[in-house]
């Protein structure tokens, strides 16, 4: 600043000033909270001329680490203040550039976000908001819900939402986490989804098929299914199904039907889409090698077999008409006569219904037709070789064949196990009939041989029936015949009366043991049948809810067994709704501990619910129910039956300390009912209170405490997910509101109680002294959440807002001292700095608007605040300090010691120093060197605005600097000189002055004579003096060979050489450029051609020509760098009268008008008088010797 001021002085203008850029040219960026952020701006000269100045910052926050600079590319580092100030507040202020180019502002806007790109979060006014940023752009919406201060984001301004946001947060899921917040908020409905077609079939495939599965989604959102197949020829595009697989909420899961891994035959595959909440199956039947109808006719085939099967064991038990039984198997045999194989064994099948039909001739027809054929492959087709040979002895008498068939098929059955034949042995085999033991053996052979065929089970169901004798225990083979025989209902009551009994001699219990007891005293309900099942189920320790129907029957039908009773209680189905039968509640009358404590409590809640209070089992139970109530209480149990227990047995009087501690989170107990498989626990979060509760369920329900309606519910999955999805569908486990009450009145510290009466009182907003002090207590409690306190903390301030000063108490001010003030929001912060203001704390105050920023205060407040931290002197930021005097300044204060502090503190751009030291000026403040100052930068940076009345105020209110007034004269004069600007009369007096009291006028600033003597030529009269003056600088730039054309406006005053006004003068002036001259004088020169023009005095270039009537001279200007034209025009040959007749320049110019008939005598005469005049006078040339 100091060397353009001295360069100014000395009459030196920088002709080229720098052209400076500034990137960025306007600061708008978020800036993240709780920071100390850098950033640069780059400030360049385009031109490469060295620019130079100083940077201020309008506003505290935004601080400028090196406001001084120097150079062609410079960096200026800004520091910003983030810390302790809120996401989506805004710093605002500008940067006052000065510098030798000029002054200029760039302006800047800090928008405090949590995180990245947060200035989103700043246009969210509430969680609708959100969700409709989720719902156009989900993944923006899914980063800003990752931000770690979106909690903070000023829609999230009530305790259950960031209650909520903690909750899901951190979630590993994060689609989902976003998802069911958003469900939770209430601002969305959860995404389900609809399948078109859920089964597909195809047959007779050629390649492989890509299948397409419409889906359709309810709304938007995430979603996410894991998705899994049965059937190695199904090949999944995806195992995932997402919401980004949704286009329009429509979308087509694709799957591939993988041709080379179908088998013949019929394949059926699944796809399964599984999630929380909803799960799909899509069913595929493909049929592959024999097509679709090849199936169809091979489970028909099946099913015709089957008939004859039913048909022909119906026929064996007699359970229906004989007849009718005939029909059957005639019609299922006949339905398979299209069948290409087993057509032999079919035949033989059909011919041996008619004969058991009695139809002889009719199965003779048929054996005789394929006879032949099956001995003549009597080795491939054995089976049906036997099968003939049978129906030979049988059909046609052929008595001689059956000793060997006997023997042959004997054989088959035990070597060749060919078991089916079993029956027709026993047919045909009299003396194995006959033959009881022998018989028995060969059943026993044939199954442990492994056969299972229903013939088998059936025909020895029918030889027990006959021979009771045999049947000692019940076996496996017992157990499958009777089962078999049960379902063909082929064992007869006889047989079922004994094995009853025989049933009770059972030892080990199994599942086919238990179905056949079940099924046999379903069809006989004979008691030892009960008997058995229960003794059964005893011995072998079965006492879950599946088996509790036949104790139940067991007791109905006083079967007496050892253990039946605690079996009965034990068995209990949870949601057991019948009345327990009085003989089990007198047996556990004196019997408790033969149960635990879970199967006591059904006991006592069935009495409760079903006796009435004066029966005598009631009466027996009462005391004991009292003390195991009050014992499951004091340990905090609860569940379904504890709660009947409870609503009945607990009252106001039985309530001590003891029970007031724990029954609360009892008599709050809602019950929560399992809703999906896949869910593993339930997450209780209470906006009011740090931390969350977790609770498992047990027999698919779970009960928590929920004392207040903000209560959070959710449901957790083992994978730590959390849904929102299923609401919250709790039932009320207990109605003791006074129980509850008294609880409070005992121990109101109960947390629950606690945070309940919290919400109420804060809900309230208007407080008493006594429910002050109580949230005063509570913003000490670290378990009381952040965003709670904060609403515990504005109903406080409102209320200490409404009291009178005079009420105010030490205690009052000690509060507001230990408020945490990050918790509170920016009006509430403003709220108690204003406070502090009021009561006189200004340096409270002041570190509240360093910290917080609370600086939007009242004229008033902040001109109390100013003058009372001057007074007091306080070591204090004087940056901070002076952006608040100023502030108050601007505002209109008029305080003499806030005006003295800012006038000799304060530095900025020339528009703020200069508004200061006008308001300083007209209160009579006193102003120290401002005037000095501003006048200094203004000339520094070609301020013009105000520099004349600053620079009045300067010489008239202090002593003054030669230097700085010679500068700002060389200022005005080159501004009017070059820059055509009006100038006051003043300058010019003052030149005039300079001028005439200077000793050696050739020492002034040239600049000055310039603008002096063109300020003459405005003149209609110029005084002697004046023209004394306008001589003598005129010959003072003639002799330092500056010219300029309006020296000849001046000939009216003061004599000027002949050269300047016979000569036509060219003057240019450039910013700094280098140029070239074309001229040509018509009508002489046909073409343009490179002429001399000179820099003559800082960038004015002149050239000069002799030009005589009629002669024009045209001239075009180029620049020197690129060669573009810059001027155009042309100067025409004029006779300036002078009063100089004889001049030479006259004589030849009047020679040039005079005819060619008069011109030779002229020019004698003319040649005459110059050797005259060279003879008679020595002309002086400069640079010449004398």
């Amino acid at each position: 600043m100091r060397e353009k001021i001295n360069r100014l002085a000395k009459g030196i203008i920088d002709q080229v000033l720098p052209e400076i850029s500034v990137i960025p040219e306007n600061i708008d960026m978020p800036v993240k909270s709780g920071e100390i952020i850098k950033i640069e701006i780059n400030i360049e000269s385009k031109n490469r001329i060295y620019a130079k100045g100083l940077v201020y910052s309008s506003n505290y926050r935004v601080r400028v680490l090196a406001p001084s600079f120097g150079g062609i590319k410079n960096k200026v580092t800004l520091e910003i203040d983030t810390r302790f100030l809120n996401p989506k507040e805004v710093m605002k202020g500008q940067l006052d550039l000065v510098t030798n180019a000029g002054e200029m502002v760039l302006p800047f806007s800090f928008t405090v976000v949590p995180g990245q790109n947060t200035d989103i979060l700043d246009d969210i006014e509430s969680i609708e908001d959100f969700a409709l940023i989720a719902k156009a752009d989900w993944e923006s919406a899914l980063e800003l819900f990752q931000y770690k201060h979106f909690l903070h984001a000023k829609f999230m301004n009530t305790p259950r939402l960031c209650a909520l946001y903690s909750a899901f947060f951190d979630r590993t899921n994060k689609n989902n986490a976003l998802e069911e917040f958003l469900i939770a908020a209430g601002v969305k409905t959860p995404v389900y989804l609809s399948f078109e077609q859920q089964k597909f079939s195809f047959s007779d495939l050629l390649e492989d098929v890509v299948v397409e599965v419409p889906i359709k989604r309810n709304t938007w959102g995430y979603l996410g299914f894991a998705i899994h197949a049965d059937g190695d020829f199904v090949e999944l595009s995806t195992r995932i199904l997402t919401n980004e697989n949704f286009t329009n909420h429509q979308s087509n899961y694709t799957f591939t039907i993988k041709k080379s891994r179908l088998y013949r035959g019929h394949n059926v595959g699944k796809i399964y889409f599984i999630s929380v909440g909803e799960s799909f199956c899509v069913d595929i039947d493909v049929y592959s090698g024999s097509g679709q109808e090849r199936k169809k006719k091979s489970y028909e085939t099946r099913r015709y077999w089957f008939d004859y099967t039913r048909a022909r064991i119906a026929f064996m038990t007699k359970e229906k008409e004989k007849k009718d039984c005939i029909a059957s198997m005639v019609n299922a045999l006949e339905n398979l006569e299209g069948e290409e194989t087993k057509v032999e064994y079919r035949k033989l099948l059909l011919a041996e219904v008619y004969y058991l039909a009695g139809e002889k001739s009719k199965a003779a027809d048929i054996i005789d037709t394929i006879r032949e054929n099956i001995k003549e492959n009597r080795l491939d087709l054995v089976e049906e070789y036997l099968l003939l040979e049978y129906l030979e002895v049988v059909v046609f008498a052929k008595e001689s064949k059956r000793p060997s068939l006997i023997r042959l098929m004997r054989r088959m059955i035990t070597e060749n196990h060919l078991h089916q034949l079993l029956p027709r042995l026993i047919h045909l085999d009299i003396a194995l009939q006959n033959d009881a033991s022998e018989l028995f053996e060969l059943y026993k052979v044939v199954y442990q041989d492994g056969c299972t065929s229903p013939y088998l089970y059936i025909c020895y169901c029918q030889f027990l029936a006959k021979h009771t004798e045999f049947l000692h225990d019940i076996g496996a083979f017992e157990v499958h015949a009777f089962c078999c025989g049960a379902k063909y209902h082929a064992i007869s009551r006889e047989l079922a009366e004994i094995i009853a009994k025989r049933a009770i001699s059972i030892r080990s219990f199994e599942g086919l043991h238990f179905q056949l007891l079940k099924k046999l005293y379903k069809d006989t309900p004979e008691r030892e049948f009960l008997s058995g099942i229960c003794s059964a189920l005893l011995r072998g320790k079965i006492k879950d809810n599946s088996v509790h129907y036949w104790y139940q029957l067991g007791i109905e039908q006083q079967i007496a067994l050892t253990g039946i009773n605690e079996a009965f209680i034990l068995s209990l189905p949870k949601n057991y709704d019948q009345v327990i039968p009085e003989e089990v509640l007198w047996y556990f009358a004196d019997k408790k501990r033969l149960l635990d404590q879970q199967h006591r409590a059904y006991l006592y809640a069935n009495i409760l619910s079903f006796y009435p209070k004066n029966s005598e089992i009631y009466l027996a139970y009462i005391d004991e129910m009292t003390s195991y109530a009050l014992e499951e209480a004091k340990q905090a149990h609860i569940d379904s039956s504890l709660a009947v227990i409870y609503q009945e047995v607990l009252s106001v009087d039985i309530v001590d300390e003891q029970l007031a501690r724990v029954l609360p989170s009892i008599l709050c107990a809602y019950r929560i009912q399992k809703v999906d498989p896949l869910i593993k626990q339930v997450v209780v979060i209470y906006p009011q209170l740090k931390g969350e509760h977790i609770y498992a369920f047990e027999d698919g329900e779970s009960f928590i405490p929920i004392p207040t309606d903000d209560t959070i519910v959710l449901f957790q999955d083992a994978y730590g997910n959390r849904y929102a999805r299923f609401g919250n569908e709790a039932q009320m486990a207990l109605d003791l509101v006074d129980v509850l009450t008294q609880c409070y009145h005992i121990y109101p510290s109960h947390p629950l109680l606690h945070i309940a009466n919290l919400k109420h009182m804060v809900e309230q907003e208007q407080v008493d002294a006594t429910k002050a002090e109580l949230l005063q207590d509570a913003m000490r409690d670290v378990k009381i959440t952040a965003a709670f306190k904060t609403k515990i903390l504005s109903v406080l301030v409102q209320f200490y807002q409404q009291q009178a000063m005079e009420q105010w108490s030490l205690g009052a001010d000690e509060f507001l001292d230990s408020i945490d003030k990050s918790l509170l929001d920016q009006k509430e912060r403003q709220l108690i700095c204003n406070t502090f203001i009021a009561r006189g704390r200004v340096k409270k105050a002041y570190a509240m608007i360093k910290t917080f920023g609370c600086d939007k205060l009242s004229s008033k407040d902040l001109s109390n605040l100013c003058t009372k931290l001057l007074i007091n002197q306080e070591k204090i930021d004087d940056d901070l300090l002076l952006n608040l005097v100023f502030t108050s300044v601007i505002n209109g204060c008029q305080e003499e010691i806030i005006l003295d502090f800012a006038a000799k503190k304060y530095n900025g751009s020339s528009k703020n120093m200069y508004l200061l030291l006008e308001k300083a000026i007209e209160v009579g403040a006193k102003t120290a060197d401002l005037e000095e100052r501003l006048l200094a930068q203004m000339l520094f940076s070609n301020h013009s605005e105000h520099i004349d009345q600053t620079f009045y105020w300067y010489i008239s209110r202090m002593k003054v600097s030669d230097t700085l007034v010679k500068a700002f004269f060389s200022l005005k004069s080159y501004a009017y000189f070059v820059e055509h600007e009006d100038t006051s009369l003043q300058v010019f007096e003052y030149l005039e002055a300079s001028m005439e009291t200077s000793s050696n006028i050739q020492k002034i600033p040239l600049l000055y004579a310039m603008a002096l003597t063109k300020y003459y030529t405005t003149k209609d009269i110029l005084s002697e003096r004046q023209k004394a003056l306008a001589k003598s600088l005129v010959f003072l730039l003639i002799e330092e060979d500056i010219l300029f054309d309006y020296y000849k406006k001046l000939a009216k005053f003061i004599p000027i050489p002949e050269e300047i006004l016979e000569s036509s003068i060219l003057v240019y002036h450039t910013k700094g450029e280098e140029i070239f001259l074309h001229s040509k004088v018509s009508p002489y020169d046909k073409e343009y051609h490179r002429d001399n023009i000179r820099n003559m005095y800082q960038n004015f270039y002149v050239a000069t020509k002799t030009l005589f009537s009629g002669e024009q001279w045209d001239y075009k200007i180029y620049s020197e760098n690129n060669g573009i034209p810059l001027l155009e025009g042309s100067l025409k040959g004029e006779v300036i009268d002078h009063h100089q007749e004889d001049s030479r320049f006259i004589c030849l110019n009047k020679l040039a008008s005079i005819p060619k008939s008069h011109l030779q005598a002229e020019l004698e005469n003319y040649v005459c008088k110059d050797a005259m005049t060279k003879l008679l006078f020595t002309i002086q040339t400069k640079g010449s010797k004398d």
